[in-house]
């Protein structure tokens, strides 16, 4: 804005501006100010269109997406932006050794290690109440994140007090940590970080996380997988440029270049999945937005997928994140867990009639014999 119903619906990708005025009502009941259209142009009440100087400012901070432009043009315009910040880090990475733990990960016969796993962060996304009041935002989203670190460690706090000793910390990072602002056409673009501001903002929380963790674990292990909001993909397109996948590279160079010698770091931007070991136990890490991931694993279709899955990583617990709840479900006696999210069910939910629950994470321990030893929930209020 400002624009018309019929330029708003083709910036959307609509058919018809039925999908524009739907957009509009749903604003305006969250507390935006859109007047009626003079000469049938749309306009947000205060707002002026930024400078091409000032949209091109580093995490420049903006309320809702304004562009005329297609929203082809505008994917092309953020897939270029991340293919070339792509290549800048690899070649940056190129320039130091890979993030390994020195001596490999710590793992003393009878201790326990401990899994932090964060997915479905959306940082960037602004959701509100049906009175207009914000509920979520990238603050918010910042402080979740170290509410869930430090009631982690506090629960790790208590155990040690218990007697246990703890050796290796590790950090689950299973997609959708940054919101994008390009995936479903009837989503209304509340965003209030621009994509470059949701990278940054992202990665600078997770370099603390990280080394805080170094700090209170003799290592610490870090999986990366990326999920569908960090994808940037229209008509078909196989490009492999992703913003989750971004956050992780940065994350990758910041521990390379912190000096860190106990840190281990694992990146897959190739496949839905990633694989990796936990005290000699196999685990298994993937968003669930494909085909057949879907919300619960007991329906026939979803069973056969995951079993498919089993079948061919042998894994021995499997982590998944997109449905935006926290629950633990088995398949063939392997948990498979469902990590929640920081973000309360939004607009876009709702319309959908998709029932998430309440904004919460877990965190879990991980013993010589069972992969799944404890677990305890974390409520986001």
């Amino acid at each position: 804005m400002p624009a018309t119903a019929e330029e708003i619906a083709d910036a959307l990708g609509y058919k018809s501006t039925s999908g524009a005025y739907d957009i509009i009502r749903r604003l305006r009941k969250a507390g935006v100010r859109i007047p009626e259209p003079q000469n049938g142009v749309y306009h947000i009440e205060g707002y002026e269109a930024p400078t091409d100087t000032e949209d091109t400012a580093p995490g420049s901070v903006r309320v809702l997406r304004s562009q005329t432009s297609t929203k082809q043009s505008v994917s092309k315009k953020a897939r270029d932006f991340l293919a070339e910040l792509e290549l800048d880090l690899k070649r940056r990475l190129q320039q130091y050794q890979p993030a390994r733990a020195d001596g490999g990960l710590l793992a003393e016969p009878g201790n326990e290690d401990m899994v932090f796993f964060r997915t479905d962060d959306h940082f960037g996304q602004t959701e509100h109440d049906q009175y207009g009041g914000e509920t979520f935002n990238s603050d918010i989203a910042e402080d979740r994140v170290w509410q869930y670190v430090n009631d982690g460690l506090t629960e790790k706090e208590r155990r040690e007090a218990a007697g246990i000793e703890f050796d290796t910390a590790h950090l689950l990072l299973g997609g959708d940590i940054v919101t994008n602002e390009t995936i479903y056409a009837s989503q209304p673009h509340s965003i209030d970080l621009h994509l470059r501001g949701q990278i940054e903002r992202a990665s600078t929380v997770y370099t603390e996380v990280i080394k805080r963790l170094a700090e209170e674990f003799p290592t610490v292990q870090v999986v990366c997988q990326h999920g569908n909001h960090g994808e940037l993909r229209t008509g078909g397109q196989s490009s492999k440029a992703n913003a989750d996948d971004i956050v992780y590279s940065m994350l990758d160079l910041a521990v390379r270049q912190s000096g860190l010698d106990n840190v281990t770091f694992i990146q897959n931007d190739a496949t839905y999945f990633t694989n990796f070991e936990m005290r000699g136990h196999r685990g298994h890490i993937r968003h669930g937005h494909e085909k057949g991931c879907l919300e619960h694993i007991g329906t026939s279709s979803p069973k056969a997928r995951w079993g498919s899955w089993l079948i061919n990583n042998q894994f021995d617990v499997a982590y998944r994140g997109h449905y935006h709840e926290i629950k633990v479900e088995p398949i063939a006696g392997r948990p498979v867990i469902m990590g929640g999210s920081l973000q309360p069910a939004g607009d876009y939910e709702e319309g959908l009639g998709i029932a998430s629950s309440r904004p919460a994470g877990i965190v879990h321990g991980v013993s010589d014999d069972e992969p799944l030893a404890w677990m305890k929930p974390v409520y986001f209020t």
